[in-house]
């Protein structure tokens, strides 16, 4: 079982550290249509 999750919390760990930066993006850009 653990042989099967560890690839899969390696993609996890991989779309946080892509979808983090994606999202802070996305926040100050809708934080600048506020102003």
């Amino acid at each position: 079982m653990q042989k099967r999750l560890l690839p899969l919390l390696l993609l996890v760990s991989e779309l946080a550290l892509v979808l983090v930066p994606l999202t802070a993006l996305v926040m100050d850009q809708q934080n600048l249509d506020l102003d």
